[in-house]
């Protein structure tokens, strides 16, 4: 009854495998699986529907591309055009632009990240936008909770007394009227003057900048995921996500520090595997 009112009346959507758990536990094991999924069963916050008049698209709208039509119906801000972009190589490239693109910052500066580390790149970044602070820019900075709670900067005191403008995203515990603990904030962006923008999937933290084998030691492992790709690697003439699997293949047989191998998996999504890499 909980997970047919939580996934239909709220239309939430989960993989089957995700539904057919939290249906068994509920059968079985009520009285553990449902204060479990009362907290952390809702993964998303869920708006009051709105009016039927309102989501009614004008034929303008519906004129309109399918992505710019779904940015509508999901209330977002319309697409605007850009004038430069711009792949970053590697971490060392990620992180030259991200600092050009604070330095570069004249009136305002927003962060968005899930983990602030506590190492010496977050310490720099934090450096940087303390100055930034001091020196007039409105600088604003949220990171998530829980990824900070377990993996990050704690004491957020020098940012604070530098100007920037803190906030810990459902920081645990929360109210579950709010939202849930299973919420959570995974965009990493950078803002400067509303008109430059960083992102990407790296946290503000070392190892997502610096390479793994520098930051591991004998005995560690490294694994990399979704490298077979239902078994395009093989095809060297494949596209450029196959490419550049088959060069990080081909820098790994080149390395005498690691032993390596690729271990092809079938399931739900597919067909895919994983690359498990041990430093010697």
């Amino acid at each position: 009854m909980v997970y047919v009112l939580g996934s239909h009346t709220l239309r939430q959507r989960r993989h089957p495998a995700a539904a057919i758990a939290w249906v068994v536990s509920l059968v079985l094991l009520p009285y553990v699986a449902l204060p479990l999924y009362l907290v952390f069963g809702t993964r998303k916050l869920v708006h009051p529907r709105a009016d039927a008049a309102r989501l009614a698209q004008s034929a303008a709208q519906q004129a309109l591309p399918w992505p710019q039509q779904l940015a509508l119906a999901m209330n977002l801000a319309p697409a605007a055009s850009f004038h430069g972009f711009r792949l970053h190589e590697d971490g060392a490239a990620a992180l030259a632009a991200l600092h050009e693109v604070i330095d570069a910052a004249r009136t305002s500066l927003d962060v968005c990240t899930y983990i602030l580390g506590r190492d010496a790149v977050a310490d720099a970044l934090c450096e940087k936008l303390e100055r930034k602070a001091r020196a007039g820019v409105k600088v604003r900075l949220m990171v998530d909770g829980a990824g900070n709670l377990f993996a990050g900067r704690h004491d957020l005191d020098a940012l604070r007394a530098a100007g920037v403008e803190t906030v810990v995203f459902v920081p645990p515990p929360h109210s579950p009227r709010r939202g849930r603990f299973n919420l959570r904030n995974h965009r990493k962006a950078v803002i400067a003057d509303g008109a430059w923008l960083w992102c990407g999937g790296r946290n503000l933290t070392a190892q997502y900048f610096e390479g793994a084998l520098r930051l591991s030691r004998p005995g560690s492992l490294i694994v990399v995921d979704n490298v077979v790709r239902g078994g395009a690697v093989t095809d060297a003439a494949g596209d450029a996500n196959v490419q550049g699997i088959r060069r990080m293949f081909e820098m790994i047989a080149a390395e005498p520090r690691v032993e390596a191998t690729a271990v092809q998996t079938v399931g739900s999504k597919g067909w895919d595997g994983f690359c498990l890499i041990r430093v010697k």
